[in-house]
C-alpha cells in the first residue's frame, strides 16, 4: 500500500509533465495539508495555478477519487463566469492521467 504523500508526489509529477509537454507556463502547486488554508473557492479546491496562451488556469489533481458530474458542472460554471480555464486531473490507480475541463 502506498502512503498518501507518495501518492500525491507521483500524481503531481504526472500532471507537471503533462502541463509542461502541452506548453502550459508558470506552473505552481499550492501547499498541501495544514499549509493549504486559503486556497479554496467555496466548495471548490485547487491544487495549483498556471497559464496557457495568456489565460489563467486553475487545476485540481486527485489520486483518490474521480470527479462527480455535479462537481464538474461547478468547475465549468466557474470557468465560464471568470473567463478562465479550470482543469481536473484524475490520476486514480496509477493508470495514467484523465483530464476534465
Amino acid at each position: 500500500m502506498v502512503n498518501t504523500i507518495s501518492k500525491m508526489h507521483y500524481s503531481n509529477s504526472k500532471v507537471r509533465k503533462y502541463l509542461e509537454s502541452n506548453k502550459f507556463k508558470d506552473i505552481y502547486f499550492f501547499p498541501h495539508g495544514r499549509f493549504a488554508r486559503g486556497y479554496r473557492n467555496k466548495d471548490l479546491e485547487f491544487d495549483g495555478i498556471c497559464s496557457k496562451d495568456k489565460k489563467l488556469v486553475l487545476f485540481q489533481v486527485k489520486s483518490n477519487y474521480k470527479i462527480s458530474k455535479k462537481l464538474l458542472k461547478q468547475y465549468k460554471k466557474l470557468s465560464k463566469e471568470f473567463g478562465i480555464l479550470c482543469l481536473w486531473f484524475d490520476v486514480v490507480n496509477r493508470r495514467g492521467v484523465k483530464i476534465y475541463g
